[in-house]
């Protein structure tokens, strides 16, 4: 279902009624969260933040549970 857009008045002028069905909306949500934190990561990258492989990833992450266990 595509949102519907109509212009409605509001108490400060005008403005606008978006409907949308829960799974178109709940799909844009997903979507900007998604777009949102690629920014972040990206803005990261792009200041010199230290990257890692996957496997690095993984390794700190099981030494961190080591450590957390003990």
């Amino acid at each position: 279902m595509k949102p519907i857009i109509k212009p409605s008045s509001t108490r400060n002028g005008e403005g606008d009624t978006v409907l949308m069905d829960i799974a178109t909306y709940s799909r844009r949500e997903e979507e900007l969260s998604l777009a949102q934190r690629l920014a972040t990561v990206e803005l990261a990258r792009l200041s010199g933040t230290k990257d890692y492989k996957l496997e690095e990833f993984m390794q700190n992450m099981f030494d961190a549970i080591d450590q957390g266990v003990k």
